[in-house]
């Protein structure tokens, strides 16, 4: 072995390992040198090793129009072969029809049976050992110093409605005949651009997939740019593109209307003399009407000329959602009722509204209300879909169901919806899981959120308490990223906080409670957060130390920090933490 080199090795590969789903680890380890002040040292190496058999390969040819018209059928011929062997029987083929542009944004590959089945998987073991205790860990991760979501604070009123003309058309499975062979078509409505068609063939043993491109193109094509939605009493001016594909100059008549809460500002224009391959462009000036719904401008063309063919007049429609311009209003009234007395919605709360966007909640109780309906749907109508809002949303949906709902006035799906509803959140959730276990903001690849690690954590095993499916791995990895936490509170990164030592403390509080919760928290770690109380800039972190104190076996301390956290005077109120929360929080626990 020498030292810069490394080590080669050969490894015969048995035929009799017929998997494809192998790997080969290697873990280094050097040991410390106390005379040069250096710690042990280990590294971890994977090689996936491929084995998928070629042989269950199918390759499929699809055979479609290079360019097609909009509101057309688009027929594709599917021819499927394979490399060694004679033609499999039964095969079954998915096509699909698909904006290319829509899938250009996330860079979506056309799905490949082969490769899922024998491409490369996970690694199946898991690799544990202490090294990570002993090795020096001073560095830490670099932060920026900017961003957040602030913004997100931000409450708009009721959102607008949108349209979106995208095609994605995926027909039904087709079983290709002894030679290979089939035939699918997919209706294509109105539409310009480019579609990818994709399609999966698959047998008992065999898998295979292919794709084409298919632009899609009408003689003249006209479209509108047009702002996302107007506010009442907002004038634009629309920019309306007419382009001429074909090969032959053309004068357009083009007519313009408009309906809905939208009105026309200009008179119509003039006919349109358009050479071969040439755009014009056209102001259409319009004004949004004073509602809550939607405006639409509808476009005639004709005039167009082909040799040979006889061609309508070709209509086209677009949709400008048109909301009020001014943000929501929340009132709120509370009156107590004797025996005979009447109350009245008071006329100054719905005056200078929009009728369209009113909506109401009336509740009646002998007892003072605590509006969990209004809590309930604002939680689950929130728009913003970060970690935090996320996990919010979906906590009343563990403890309620579609007749308690009812009961409190909110009509929504039934608790089969309600628990898939939940496992999507769960899935959503899960996708911002980074690989040490913490959570992130909005994605795998965010910045760690340890306060929010520890409640996303909480939630998830509460939801697996209630009988919903959340992967052990993910609890697993969580779990010791919490670990860390209160063993190494150095590997948290605080960001915008102006109290780092008290904000750290109620991150390692929260998550000993998580932990405490599974009996999984080290009573020597809660006791050494403990000796640190002083950092506690609230009651909620010392009373959630306090619990997880006692539920570990330390009663003493559990008593001392729940008497310290409910004599707590609330810390005030901000944007993200007010005294009423601080409060609640304590009564629950």
């Amino acid at each position: 072995m020498c030292r810069h080199k490394g080590l080669e090795l050969t490894i015969p590969v048995d035929k009799t390992w017929n998997r494809h789903d192998l790997y080969l680890s290697t873990l280094v380890v050097r040991p410390g040198d106390k005379s040069r002040s250096a710690t042990p040292k280990r590294a971890v190496g994977l090689l996936h090793l491929p084995l998928g058999d070629e042989n269950r390969r199918l390759d499929l040819a699809l055979e479609s129009p290079a360019k097609m018209r909009p509101n057309q059928p688009l027929t594709v011929r599917v021819k499927a072969s394979v490399k060694h062997g004679e033609m499999p029987k039964q095969i079954n083929v998915l096509v699909s029809a698909v904006d290319s542009g829509v899938l250009n944004i996330t860079d979506y590959a056309t799905p490949d049976p082969w490769q899922a089945f024998f491409g490369q998987k996970r690694y199946g073991a898991d690799i544990y050992d202490i090294y990570g205790q002993v090795i020096e860990g001073q560095g830490r991760l670099a932060a920026l110093r900017f961003g957040g979501d602030g913004d997100d604070l931000k409450r708009g009123g009721k959102p607008p409605v949108n349209h979106v003309n995208i095609i994605a058309q995926q027909a039904q499975p087709i079983t290709l005949n002894e030679q290979g062979e089939g035939v699918v078509t997919l209706p294509i409505g109105d539409f310009n651009g480019e579609l990818r068609v994709m399609a999966q063939a698959w047998t008992a043993d065999d898998f295979g997939h292919g794709e084409s491109k298919v632009v899609v193109a009408a003689p003249v094509i006209a479209e509108l740019n047009m702002p996302r939605f107007l506010a009442g009493g907002d004038v634009s001016r629309l920019v309306l593109d007419v382009t001429n594909l074909t090969d032959r100059p053309q004068t357009l008549n083009i007519a313009l209307a408009a309906s809905g809460l939208l009105e026309l500002l200009s008179q119509q224009p003039q006919p349109v003399n358009l050479a071969p391959g040439v755009r014009t462009t056209l102001f259409v000036p319009v004004r949004a009407l004073e509602g809550f719904g939607e405006g639409e401008i509808q476009a005639t063309i004709s005039g167009l000329n082909l040799p040979g063919e006889t061609l309508d007049a070709q209509h086209k429609q677009w949709q400008i959602g048109v909301r009020p311009a001014w943000p929501a209003q929340t009132v709120n009234s509370g009156i107590a009722l004797a025996p005979g007395e009447s109350w009245h919605v008071p006329e100054q709360h719905l005056a200078n509204v929009s009728p369209a966007t009113l909506q109401g909640q009336l509740l009646l109780s002998g007892k003072p209300p605590l509006n969990l309906a209004r809590y309930i749907r604002e939680l689950k109508a929130y728009p913003y879909g970060c970690l935090e809002q996320t996990t919010s949303g979906l906590f009343p949906a563990l403890y309620t169901n579609a007749a308690q709902l009812q009961s409190l006035g909110i009509t929504g799906d039934s608790d089969e919806k309600r628990r898939a509803a939940v496992d999507i959140g769960i899935s959503r959730i899960l996708q911002m899981q980074r690989d040490n276990g913490g959570f992130a903001l909005w994605d795998e690849n965010g910045a760690e959120e340890p306060w929010l690690t520890a409640y996303a954590m909480d939630f998830l095993i509460r939801a697996g308490e209630q009988g919903y499916s959340v992967p052990p791995e993910a609890i697993n990895r969580g779990n010791e990223r919490l670990l860390r936490y209160l063993q190494d509170p150095g590997t948290m990164l605080i960001r915008y906080s102006d109290n780092t030592q008290a904000s750290t403390f109620a991150a390692q509080a929260y998550a000993a409670l998580v932990l405490a919760r599974q009996q999984k928290a080290p009573l020597g770690a809660l006791r050494e957060i403990w000796e640190r109380r002083s950092q506690a800039a609230s009651g909620l972190p010392l009373m959630q130390l306090g619990i997880a104190l006692n539920t570990m076996g330390d009663a003493r301390r559990g008593e001392e920090a729940h008497y310290a956290g409910s004599e707590y005077a609330a810390s005030g109120r901000t944007a993200m933490d007010s005294g009423l929360r601080q409060f609640s929080a304590r009564i629950t626990l």
